[in-house]
């Protein structure tokens, strides 16, 4: 009996749980957020997601990729996320398999695939078209006169052909302003693509608007249409060089982080969210932290006062 009375006030203390959580979230330490997407059925969450362009050129079921295809011309097909806060050294990396994508027999696909970041100083996008040629392509905002932009890394040939897993990934640091481009194919060794900073001397804040994945066809002669390239995204993540406690890496340390890992605690280890809680600078305006185990303390005395109120109905 007082099992069954335990369990149902577990069930029952999880919206307590949770108000709670989001209420002391106001007094975390904000970062850069960040997610890990493996596009399984179970973990997609398509609220989470961007879906725009072509209808027809988006899957009607997730099941291990997101398959986009775009058959014809403008507007392509896109698939982005917002990803706001503040800028942080970061590790934004794609795992992804055209096919078909590159030209083969004339005509080929003629199509660009286009995996873009946009920030507050400008936007960066990887451009793998269907020549098998990778370039890196940047625009700095920041200038009045909207003169830096171009190629940071011109039309490469990586040696991509079709039904390859290719993994790009971008390092920035932001201790130093730069970035490392890296990418592999079928699981091999990461290969240099480019490394440095941007034009004007800065790679700046690239990544705090949204990033996004874009489908495009250039070919669009009507008289003459091309066959339809299909991506398919197997893994994408942004993680940002945060302290170790941020368990859904959204950039704060928070009762959010308590949450999931009261649901599943093989996702850290708690100790190290009682440690870093709060470490970072706050806005003067919202005052002192509360203490971890003070927060620790009201989150599980809120998980106490549902099993009594519980308990008395249910005896």
């Amino acid at each position: 009996m007082q099992m069954a009375v335990k369990l149902g006030c577990f069930r029952t203390v999880k919206p307590a749980l949770v108000l709670l959580a989001v209420a002391i979230s106001a007094c975390a330490a904000k970062g850069q957020s960040g997610f890990v997407e493996d596009f399984t059925g179970a973990s997609f969450d398509p609220n989470e997601w961007n879906i725009e362009g072509d209808p027809n050129g988006h899957p009607t079921t997730v099941a291990g990729t997101y398959d986009i295809s775009d058959a014809f011309g403008p507007p392509g097909v896109k698939l982005g996320r917002f990803t706001p806060g503040v800028l942080s050294s970061y590790t934004h990396e794609i795992e992804v398999v055209l096919d078909p994508h590159l030209l083969g027999e004339a005509p080929g696909t003629q199509s660009d695939f286009k995996w873009k970041s946009f920030g507050s100083d400008g936007f960066m996008e990887l451009v793998l078209n269907s020549f098998g040629d990778l370039r890196l392509f940047h625009v700095d905002n920041t200038d009045p006169n909207n003169v830096l932009s171009g190629n940071l890394q011109p039309n490469t040939d990586i040696g991509y052909t079709d039904g390859d897993t290719l993994k790009i990934t971008t390092d920035y640091d932001l201790g130093t302003d730069t970035i490392d481009v890296t990418y592999s194919l079928n699981g091999g060794s990461a290969s240099p693509y480019y490394s440095g900073t941007g034009h004007g001397g800065s790679i700046g804040d690239l990544i705090t608007s949204f990033v996004e994945v874009e489908l495009f066809k250039w070919g669009t002669d009507p008289n003459q249409p091309t066959p339809q390239a299909v991506v398919s995204i197997d893994n994408w993540s942004l993680v940002p060089d945060s302290i170790a406690g941020d368990f859904n890496f959204d950039g704060f340390i928070d009762g959010l982080d308590f949450l999931l890992w009261q649901e599943n605690p093989s996702v850290g280890n708690l100790s190290d969210w009682e440690t870093n809680y709060g470490a970072q600078p706050l806005s003067a305006s919202i005052g002192s932290v509360p203490e971890p185990s003070g927060i620790l303390l009201m989150l599980t005395s809120a998980a106490m006062l549902g099993p009594s109120r519980r308990s008395r109905r249910t005896i």
